[in-house]
């Protein structure tokens, strides 16, 4: 066992093994914040979703990423035995208390370790379920991978819902792939960090939430180390999911990642992307969550 896999095992925290490959690594920068007045958001009981993505499936296909199109390929094989648990305990939570259990957190340590290709197919593994809807949201507002991907533009986002400029139709976009609805992160702000653990942020996530119990809402964040924006957001989500690279994370960076999420009260799952190990092969992984007393 790496000394990694010692720190999560630690923490209650699971690690499954999967050889995955992402798209081109990120470049993320720190922002700086400023003291901003914030408008109140669209408290409406019903979530009107706005216009249509036509993704390119084939292009998606050759990337990399799972789609309808071909549901028995060895990618969506492996998101299969990562959603399982993820989902179990989602509704299982959901039946204890009243607080949302289907808010999900995609980050990692640096950048390039696969979380936006994470985020992305686990949303289009699980709309593939039979029952199951899901709202991704790109909430890295640095470098917006998923908006790319989904070729978003910049003028509506989650950035002008926490700002009060757009209302939720306007931002929650339908696409052609059954069941998976998307945000973009919108224009970029200069205090993006306080929009992110602003009231309005925790209104809004809140409401989704509770207004949608069987959406699965799934947040792309930006790596631990490079912003404070993950951390953040890491206190208003039910789950987290921590994408580790193998062979190219570092174990000091990892485990200062971990450290900052042990910080929080949500379950924890781990992810290990690009691993050598391949469907065929016996797998070393398990599944937890941490535990507090």
């Amino acid at each position: 066992m790496s000394s990694i896999e010692k720190a999560m095992a630690q923490k209650k925290t699971s690690v499954p093994s999967f050889t995955l490959e992402p798209p081109s690594s990120l470049n993320h920068q720190p922002v700086h914040v400023k003291k901003h007045n914030l408008h109140h958001l669209d408290n409406s009981t019903e979530v009107s979703v706005g216009e249509r993505i036509n993704l390119n499936l084939e292009n998606l296909e050759q990337r990399g990423f799972i789609t309808p199109k071909n549901p028995k390929s060895r990618i969506a094989e492996e998101y299969r035995l990562i959603k399982r648990p993820i989902l179990k305990s989602i509704f299982k939570n959901e039946q204890l208390d009243d607080s949302p259990s289907n808010l999900l957190m995609v980050t990692s340590a640096l950048q390039g370790e696969g979380k936006t290709f994470t985020a992305v197919n686990l949303a289009i593994s699980i709309a593939m379920e039979y029952n199951h809807e899901v709202l991704l949201i790109d909430a890295d507002t640095i470098k917006p991978e998923t908006s790319k991907i989904f070729g978003i533009q910049k003028k509506h986002g989650l950035m002008e819902i926490l700002q009060g400029t757009a209302y939720e139709s306007d931002v929650i976009l339908n696409t052609n792939i059954p069941s998976l609805y998307v945000i973009g992160s919108g224009e970029n702000h200069p205090f993006a960090t306080e929009l992110l653990a602003s009231q309005q942020m925790l209104g809004f996530v809140t409401n989704l939430a509770k207004k949608h119990p069987h959406w699965v809402i799934i947040f792309d964040t930006p790596p631990l180390l490079m912003t404070t924006q993950s951390s953040v957001l890491a206190h208003f989500m039910s789950q987290i999911i921590f994408v580790i690279s193998a062979g190219n994370t570092l174990q000091t960076a990892a485990k200062e990642a971990i450290a900052m999420l042990d910080q929080t009260e949500q379950v924890v799952w781990g992810v290990i992307n690009k691993s050598q190990q391949s469907m065929g092969s016996s797998y070393s992984y398990g599944y937890g969550e941490k535990n507090y007393d």
